[in-house]
């Protein structure tokens, strides 16, 4: 089973976050093909809590990667 309406949260984010051209163009593929198979009240749904959602404090700190 598809949970669309999770897909779309983190792809709202993504689409928030993303900084190179080919983040960009991939959400921006990817965005209508999640969209396309979900009802309005479901999309909107997502958009409230996409507008709503923090980071919670551990996630904002620097990681040490290198």
């Amino acid at each position: 089973m598809k949970d669309l309406e999770k897909a779309l949260f983190w792809y709202k984010l993504f689409e928030k976050s993303a900084k190179y051209e080919g983040e960009k163009k991939y959400v921006s593929f990817i965005l209508p093909k999640i969209t396309s198979e979900m009802n309005s009240e479901q999309v909107n749904r997502v958009e409230e809590k996409v507008q709503k959602w923090l980071p919670s404090p551990e996630d904002c700190k620097p990681r040490d990667l290198w």
